[in-house]
């Protein structure tokens, strides 16, 4: 390497195969494989049983039409510069915040009219999740470090709250045989 722009460069950064060679790729997952292996598949009258669609006739994704006029008004304001392009406040817009939590809690919820409620915006639920389990983790007793999720759940939810540094056990709440709810499993 001598004189080259990588002198200087730490030997276990530059390895032949690159600074990520060693890790290891994640098998899919498998519910998001599903979708892959739907648009491997040939059949012709396959059905897409992964992640929830609306999908037209043809298979395609349909777009419902008050997801379309929503899309067509926020790209007006954008267009019409009727929309603050600039950077937000690290927990997200403040009227956002208020918004979402009266279409949580209601819009007459006591809890919201005193401002008793904390939100933060997150980058997709993937990532709320794990911001969530680093301030459970960090700012909680250490009781609350267990959580508990459904089973079956997305493959990827177990492990983010682990990687946060969080226990993780697991509560039935489907019943193949009825096709709903295991109440008694999901009580105990």
């Amino acid at each position: 390497m001598g004189n080259s722009c990588f002198a200087g460069i730490p030997k276990f950064v530059n390895k032949p195969n690159g600074l990520f060679s060693d890790v290891v790729e994640a098998p899919p997952d498998p519910i998001l494989n599903t979708t892959t292996l739907f648009k491997k598949d040939t059949f012709k009258d396959k059905i897409n049983l992964g992640v929830g669609a609306y999908r037209t006739a043809e298979g395609k994704p349909y777009i419902l039409p008050v997801v379309k006029a929503a899309e067509k008004q926020l790209y007006n304001e954008i267009y019409y510069d009727q929309i603050d392009k600039e950077y937000s406040t690290i927990d997200g817009p403040p009227a956002l915040k208020t918004v979402t939590q009266k279409l949580v809690f209601g819009d007459k919820c006591k809890a919201v009219a005193e401002e008793r409620i904390a939100s933060v915006q997150a980058l997709s639920g993937t990532g709320a999740l794990r911001v969530c389990g680093e301030f459970i983790k960090k700012h909680l007793q250490p009781a609350s470090h267990t959580i508990w999720i459904s089973d079956p759940t997305w493959g990827n939810h177990p492990t983010i709250f682990q990687k946060s540094g969080m226990t993780v056990k697991n509560y039935r709440y489907w019943d193949e045989s009825t096709k709903g709810l295991d109440f008694k499993g999901t009580m105990t």
